[in-house]
């Protein structure tokens, strides 16, 4: 069975992108595993691009994270409102966090190594 690592864009995260390839995963059944990961680093209004706020996407992150508690709850209650990205261009410590997190999930899974990844994002491409 086909293991296949899946890897959400910018400004996403595992929950949306899980709803995102659900005709892929239907299509496929039993026939593949398939493996959602969470990027490393938790975006703040300021790291979202504009078009985000179109579509409220700030707002609501905004008032998820205005309080530490508030976030957390949030993120129990509605995981797909916490917004993720693999990194930011601006700080370093977040590549470095992001290739580190790779190092530890490929040695995770190194006894069953993925057979091919889904990349829906442009930063982590250049990491593979």
């Amino acid at each position: 069975m086909p293991k296949i690592l899946l890897l959400h864009g910018y400004g996403q995260n595992a929950a949306i992108f899980y709803k995102k390839v659900a005709a892929i995963r239907k299509q496929c059944g039993k026939d593949c595993e398939f493996v959602h990961v969470e990027a490393p680093t938790v975006l703040k209004p300021v790291d979202l691009p504009q078009n985000l706020a179109s579509i409220g996407a700030i707002d609501r992150q905004q008032d998820a994270t205005s309080s530490a508690s508030a976030s957390e709850t949030l993120e129990s209650e509605n995981p797909e409102l916490i917004l993720r990205g693999w990194w930011l261009r601006d700080r370093p410590e977040t590549m470095h966090n992001c290739v580190s997190y790779f190092v530890d999930l490929l040695k995770k899974h190194e006894e069953r190594p993925f057979d091919v990844g889904q990349i829906w994002t442009v930063s982590v491409t250049v990491l593979m």
